[in-house]
């Protein structure tokens, strides 16, 4: 009688030993990913806030450029 009593305490002990081991692996998994996750919100806040913000663009200058080709295209032909 003693026998089946211990062998039913044994599995009981290994059944909770493996289910916490299972938690454990999950646990350490789903906060290793969180953890990921917050590491690169930072960094994608940081690159946003050391990023130069875009140059105006200078209707001036390109309209200014166009007309040099013009005059340089037009020269090559006199």
């Amino acid at each position: 009688m003693l026998g089946s009593g211990l062998n039913l305490v044994t599995t009981v002990i290994g059944f909770g030993m493996s289910a916490t081991f299972i938690v454990f692996v999950c646990a350490r998994l789903i906060c290793g990913r969180a953890a990921r996750a917050d590491a690169d919100a930072a960094a994608v806040a940081t690159a946003r806030a050391l990023a130069q913000p875009p140059a105006p663009f200078d209707f001036d200058v390109e309209f200014r450029n166009v007309a040099d080709l013009d005059r340089t295209v037009l020269n090559m032909f006199r």
